[in-house]
């Protein structure tokens, strides 16, 4: 491999690295982004994670609803969990969140803390 190649590598490891991660996020709270950007979660489209695993057969999915500030300009995203999102200026993915899955019932949306990261574009 060039030595260009590697130190390539290594500053986008770097930059990956250095991204901001924004944790405990509640619902409707609005978070700046880099580059004059900023976003708040308005909602949930699915959740389906299993309280037990081992008894829970169907595919676990979160999909939160957001929207994405730039400016004056509005524009809802769907974030599912652990799936990079192509954003204005960059790249933001829902990382984790502090609800936890039950097995009836719906989860209070207060209950979700929700953690991203935006990697702003090179």
């Amino acid at each position: 491999m060039p030595l260009f190649a590697i130190g390539s590598s290594l500053t986008l490891l770097a930059a990956a690295s250095a991204a901001p991660i924004t944790s405990e996020v509640a619902m409707f709270e609005r978070v700046a982004l880099e580059g004059g950007l900023s976003f708040y979660t308005v909602g949930v489209f699915e959740d389906s994670r299993c309280p037990d695993r081992e008894l829970c057969f169907r595919d676990e999915h979160l999909v939160v609803a957001a929207v994405i500030v730039d400016g004056s300009r509005r524009k809802g995203y769907n974030f599912e969990l652990g799936v990079p999102q192509r954003v204005p200026g960059g790249w933001l993915t829902l990382l984790s969140t502090t609800a936890k899955p039950r097995e009836y019932g719906a989860i209070p949306l207060s209950e979700y803390g929700l953690t991203y990261i935006y990697e702003r574009d090179i």
